[in-house]
């Protein structure tokens, strides 16, 4: 399991670089509805819907301008390490087929959640899948990661649409 490595120098490189990405990319960006009220004394879990590989840059986004928390972001490992350079903006790897991994990296998520500064982000699809499909796919499990006694985490679900 790779844990998150949160570094200010990659942090000061990739917030105006992605600033940059989203303004070239894309005309606007909306937020429907008011931010909710979030506890400041919790844990918080965000579990965006999975529709594109932009979904982490929105989700640093929110983080930045309405969530300000330390964002903490689940990634395959395969993935984190194909891309080591998320590890140093607060992604942390899984392995799903490797019961060992799965469980470091809840237990991990969980030591996580006890300091109310940190944000989760867990993606219930698991994978890619078009807004637009009949049925999303949502895996089961957010509870291995926050743990059954946890009282002290709220989930945040947010919905994304590209258009």
């Amino acid at each position: 399991m790779i844990e998150a490595k949160h570094s200010w120098w990659a942090r000061t490189i990739f917030t105006p670089y992605i600033d940059r990405l989203l303004k070239k990319h894309f005309t606007n960006f909306y937020l429907v509805n008011e931010p909710p009220d979030i506890p400041t004394d919790c844990g918080l879990v965000v579990t965006p819907n999975h529709i594109s590989w932009w979904d982490g840059f929105f989700i640093d986004k929110i983080t930045r301008h309405c969530i300000k928390r330390k964002l903490h972001i689940m990634m395959l490992e395969e993935q984190l390490k194909r891309y080591w350079f998320f590890n140093h903006l607060g992604a942390y790897s899984i392995q799903p087929g490797n019961s060992k991994s799965v469980l470091e990296t809840a237990k991990y998520t969980r030591r996580l959640l006890q300091s109310p500064e940190n944000e989760i982000i867990i993606y219930p699809q698991g994978s890619i899948e078009s807004f637009d499909s009949p049925e999303l796919t949502v895996k089961e499990g957010l509870r291995v990661f926050i743990g059954k006694e946890n009282d002290n985490v709220k989930i945040l679900p947010i919905g994304f649409k590209i258009h």
